[in-house]
């Protein structure tokens, strides 16, 4: 079989996201998911953040690395974000009690001039994000 560095990031953060959504938590495998996906994140699209992060919140597993990576990435893309990906990736920073604000101000900007465009779920899911780590 092929090993996890072989991995593409999009395959990595599919693999990380199906852990996290069947709630199988393993330490191990989510740190090697995460240092192989710092190599991959540069050329990550918003879809493949998200779903690093999400899964990271699932497992609720904090790797601080991925995430200052995840977050100096995002902010030069994230208008490239689309709402669910911007909901998803503040409530899971929120899941794990993580602040990083320059991305959290990114991600308030961008959502701004979507917020009409946004289903309710996504809306509440955002402020509840921002509430829970004291946004303002």
């Amino acid at each position: 079989g092929r090993q996890l560095t072989e991995f593409r990031r999009e395959e990595l953060s599919r693999t990380a996201w199906a852990y996290a959504f069947m709630k199988v938590n393993n330490p191990p495998l989510l740190d090697a998911i995460a240092t192989a996906s710092i190599k991959q994140i540069s050329g990550a699209m918003s879809q493949c953040m998200a779903n690093l992060v999400w899964a990271d919140a699932g497992c609720t597993f904090v790797h601080r690395p991925l995430l200052k990576a995840l977050a100096a990435v995002a902010i030069t893309r994230i208008n490239t974000f689309r709402p669910p990906e911007l909901a998803g990736t503040a409530w899971a920073l929120a899941v794990l009690l993580v602040k990083p604000d320059p991305l959290l101000n990114s991600i308030s900007a961008a959502t701004l001039p979507r917020i009409t465009l946004m289903p309710r779920d996504r809306i509440a899911n955002t402020a509840w994000a921002f509430a829970t780590l004291r946004i303002e």
